[in-house]
Parts: C-alpha cells; structure tokens; sequence
C-alpha cells in the first residue's frame, strides 16, 4: 500500500547503497532559505547544487567512520529530496489539476488550482517570460520557477491530494501554511506552463 506524504515530517530519512553497503542520512525538512540557496546554486551544476543542500540541512548521518563521508554521498542523497517535476496537467470546471512526479514512492501527489483570472493570468504570464528568459540564460531547459512566484500558489491553490498533516488528509488551509516550497514551485510551474500564451509554449519546446 502506497503512503501519503506528510507535510509535518520531524527529519527525513534517506537510505543509499554503495558497493553492497548501506548508508543513512537523516535531514531536517528544507526551509524557505534553504531552497532557495539551492535554486541560486543550479546556476553551477545541479551535483554542486544537492551538495550544498546536504550541507545546510543534515542531521547526522549512519553507517559511516570517524564521519568521513564521500562528497558523491552528499549529493547522492540530497537529490533524492530535489526531485519534483509537474508530470500531468488536467482542466475541467474552471479548475487545473497537476501531477507531479518525486523522488519518494508514495500516493500520487495532485494540486488543483482554481483558474486564474484578470491579474492573476497576467502574472502567470509574467511568471512564464521570467522563467523562459532565466532557461535561456543559463542554457538549460528545466530550471524552476523564480521564488518570487510563491505568493501565486496561497492565491490560486483549491485542494491537494496525497498530503496527510499528522496522518490526517491535508486540507487546502494546511497546503498554504505546510506545503513544501519544492513542491509549491513544481505545482505553478505546470500551472504556470498550462496557462502560457501558445507561442511561448512553442518557444519552451
């Protein structure tokens, strides 16, 4: 049976194997900072990027000797907590719903969004140019979003699915005060995609 994921996690604990070995790493849940030190980092690499978040949020680790731990663990297991991409986007009844894809095995992770309107679409829009510039930019395709889009995720977001607060199903009040910023940014980003002007979408092909 397939877990849901919990928004309230004291540590995370990630397990990597090595050459038959296993070893433990338990980290404190990322913070806004810490996420955003992370994004400014892609800039030199996404190994250079995991290595920095395993810095700022390990715990203590296990399995290791006198604490000496290959800089390739560090990122080995930091990138595990990285991944989260919109995988699906679906719209019915003035609502969109995006999948996306973690690196955890769990519950499908969905986030229904009402449509955005007036303002709002313009700064969608806005959000997409931004983002399609700083692609550019640094020549690849698969950047995030600025974190300047975050305010747009409290506004827009209906519900979530494959959430639980303290084992219980998240409601759309716990996704705008415990929502992973990752998975907020993830969320917008297929939002923010789906609701791009036609040229543009071409131009991010």
């Amino acid at each position: 049976m397939k877990s849901p994921f919990e928004l309230r996690l004291d540590e995370i604990k990630q397990t990597i194997e090595v050459g038959g070995e296993r070893f433990v790493h338990f980290f404190r849940p990322p913070a806004f900072e810490d996420w955003r030190a992370y994004n400014a980092a892609l800039e030199d690499g996404r190994e250079q990027a995991c290595a920095l978040l395993w810095e700022r949020i390990i715990m203590r680790v296990e399995g290791y000797e006198k604490s000496r731990i290959p800089s390739g663990h560090r990122a080995a297991a930091a990138i595990h907590l990285t991944v989260c991409e919109p995988s699906d986007v679906d719209e019915a009844r003035g609502f969109c719903a995006v999948s996306l894809v973690t690196g955890a095995t769990g519950e499908p992770l969905v986030h229904v969004f009402r449509r955005p309107v007036g303002d709002e679409m313009s700064e969608v829009r806005r959000i997409h140019a931004a983002w399609l510039r700083r692609c550019e930019a640094y020549k690849k395709e698969n950047m995030p979003l600025p974190n300047y889009a975050l305010p747009l995720y409290s506004e827009l977001i209906a519900k979530v699915h494959g959430y639980v607060v303290n084992g219980k199903r998240a409601t759309r009040e716990h996704a705008v005060q415990f929502m992973d910023n990752l998975h907020r940014l993830a969320a917008l980003k297929g939002l923010v995609m789906w609701h791009a002007p036609a040229e543009e979408k071409s131009s991010a092909a």
